[in-house]
């Protein structure tokens, strides 16, 4: 009984989450043109358009692209053994 519980839990969130995901090509755009704008801002502000400041910036929004970034994120059947 537990098991056929936790089935269909499972079978819902893949569904939910297949429904949300956005695909690995528009998140790829969208971080491409979110770094542009990170360079556009450090070059604004005196910085070098892709230095330190820039590498800071663009790691903080490395977790907002879980597609690019999470080795585990289109792992359908995770191993929780």
């Amino acid at each position: 009984m537990v098991v056929l519980w936790c089935q269909k839990v499972a079978k819902g969130i893949k569904q939910r989450r297949i429904k949300a995901m956005r695909t690995y090509d528009e998140a790829l755009s969208q971080y491409i043109a979110e770094c542009d704008i990170i360079a556009d801002q450090c070059s604004e502000e005196g910085y070098p358009s892709h230095g330190s400041n820039y590498e800071l910036r663009v790691e903080a929004i490395q977790a907002d692209y879980p597609e690019i970034f999470d080795p585990y994120y289109y792992d359908d059947d995770p191993d929780w053994d």
